[in-house]
């Protein structure tokens, strides 16, 4: 017979924390202290000045980033763990201040992105921090960065290529004129989410809030949550996905691309729309199509009062029910329900369907 044994909960504890220091160990034969002690002079100085005050945004980025770059281009390299030591010495003086104010953040994230992108060799980083600094992975041309955390506001501002992974929240503006590459957030933004993005593709694993996707020219965004108001407003090209529901304002002003919105919308959905497409998979509140000049709007619940209202092109798709003052001073385009309906309005000119047919055509009934 042969016995099996298992170890114990005490030895299986102790294994771990021997396998942990170890790990500790290895990591401080892998750390230069004396040339950590040259980059944190570099930053020491960068705090001292107060560029603030001479540059105003985003030439200020640019200018700090060029002042890490020039000022640590001689150097030695570092790795990852030399960076991960880096940011703990900075989190211990910031520790000491009795007031942390946004300058903090964001000269600390532009100088551990620049020594991330300029001084690292090594193409997968992780780095665990403990204050939320804005601008990680600012510029990013292909690393792998992983934040263990809560990030800031930018993170990865005007990326190229690469991959960002937020193992937190993050604020405002994620992705804002990335170019390329993919950002994860595995939990909640704010405001701004894709704000002129080109290319790339954003991921956000919880809710965002207000403006996603202002002024998009390209790419993907996924929200698997809820938003909040005016996603895709302004939105040229590119991909909206809303898993859940969204606020009002959805697409409006909008002229190109697509939004996808698998629940609920609110109030005004595609006004003053001029192209692209607006799919919500949920109902919609008062004033669909709103001033619409192009563009198809498909909702595939039911539609609340004032489907259409003064819109003057493009086309609305209702394949639930309407509510009451259909087509109000409609001036053009076409609108289709599939669903019972409330009333329509008094309207110049376009046409209305009804369950496929033509019903009113420039303000007459038809049949």
């Amino acid at each position: 017979m042969r016995w099996k044994l298992e170890p114990s909960e005490e030895l299986i504890k102790y294994l771990a924390s021997k396998e942990s220091e170890l790990r500790k160990k290895f990591k401080e034969k892998e750390i230069d202290i004396p040339k950590i002690k040259k980059y944190l002079r570099i930053f020491k100085d960068l705090q001292d000045y107060e560029i603030e005050k001479e540059y105003s945004f985003p030439q200020r980025i640019h200018w700090v980033y060029n002042y890490v770059k020039e000022n640590t281009c001689e150097l030695p390299e570092l790795n990852k763990n030399e960076i991960q030591k880096i940011v703990e010495e900075i989190e211990k003086e910031m520790e000491k201040k009795e007031r942390i104010v946004r300058k903090d953040m964001e000269k600390t994230g532009i100088f551990i992105s620049c020594l991330i992108n300029e001084r690292c060799p090594e193409k997968e980083i992780e780095i665990e921090i403990n204050y939320p600094f804005d601008y990680l992975g600012l510029y990013n041309n292909g690393k792998v960065l992983v934040i263990d955390g809560d990030a800031g506001n930018l993170v990865g501002f005007e990326m190229l290529n690469g991959e960002i992974v937020v193992e937190g929240n993050a604020r405002d503006c994620i992705g804002e004129k990335m170019k390329g590459g993919k950002i994860v957030i595995e939990k909640n933004a704010k405001d701004w989410v894709g704000y002129e993005m080109k290319n790339g593709e954003i991921v956000i694993e919880g809710n965002a809030r207000n403006y996603v996707g202002v002024d998009m020219k390209g790419g993907k965004i996924v929200i698997k949550g809820n938003t909040k108001s005016w996603v895709g407003r302004h939105m040229k090209n590119g991909e909206i996905i809303v898993k859940g529901s969204v606020g009002y304002y959805v697409g409006r002003c909008m002229k190109g691309g697509r939004i996808i919105v698998e629940k609920n919308a609110g109030y005004y959905v595609g006004d003053e729309m001029i192209d692209g497409e607006i799919i919500v998979r949920g109902d919609a509140e008062n004033y669909v199509g709103k001033d619409m000049q192009g563009g198809k709007i498909i909702i595939e619940g039911d539609a609340a009062d004032w489907v259409g209202w003064k819109m003057e092109g493009g086309k609305i798709i209702i394949k639930g029910s309407a509510g009451y003052r259909i087509a109000s001073e409609m001036q053009g385009g076409e609108i289709h329900i599939f669903g019972n309906y409330g009333s329509i309005d008094k309207f110049r000119k376009g046409r209305i369907y009804h369950k496929g047919k033509l019903i009113y055509k420039d303000g007459k009934r038809v049949g």
